[in-house]
């Protein structure tokens, strides 16, 4: 009971430590045609926008709109992928093998 109970704690530790430092990364995704770029951190929050000055100027609501969404979008699946891949490297060896918890 007591292996269980040390083996929870060490878990709550090592997820705190995988969310401050997912807080800290950065990840940039582009969109397809190079006119915006965004910034996440790896909880998904939107942390910058560039946008070309050209494109901004030109764009219509419409384009400018659907291209940001693309480049959220491409950042936060990247986000995900990271953060899977830090869980699934926090609770390495401290979680027992459930059926149906996958952390792939």
């Amino acid at each position: 009971m007591f292996d269980f109970l040390g083996k929870m704690n060490d878990i709550k530790s090592k997820m705190e430590e995988t969310k401050q430092k997912l807080e800290q990364a950065e990840i940039h995704a582009i969109s397809s045609n190079g006119k915006i770029q965004v910034t996440v951190n790896g909880n998904r929050k939107l942390l910058d926008v560039k946008v070309d000055d050209d494109f901004y100027a030109h764009a219509s609501k419409n384009e400018l709109v659907e291209t940001l969404k693309e480049a959220i979008n491409e950042a936060a699946n990247k986000s995900d992928v990271i953060m899977k891949e830090q869980m699934k490297s926090a609770t390495a060896g401290l979680l027992p093998n459930i059926p149906g918890l996958n952390m792939d």
